[in-house]
């Protein structure tokens, strides 16, 4: 009998987000940055992602 995979199921091509950015912060900057996430009531990757792409725009 064959051993279940751990972890997250595949998902199908084009419904994954396929690009990391990086970015390293002082601890006051990532202090900010976690003081911001919190208020938002996001999750910290839903907020900088808004975040970022608002800025870009």
């Amino acid at each position: 009998m064959k051993a279940k995979k751990l972890g997250r199921p595949k998902l199908a091509k084009g419904e994954f987000k396929g690009v990391l950015i990086g970015a390293r912060f002082a601890p006051e900057e990532a202090k900010q940055v976690h003081d911001a996430v919190k208020r938002s009531g996001l999750v910290k990757s839903g907020w900088i992602r808004n975040t970022l792409l608002g800025a870009a725009k």
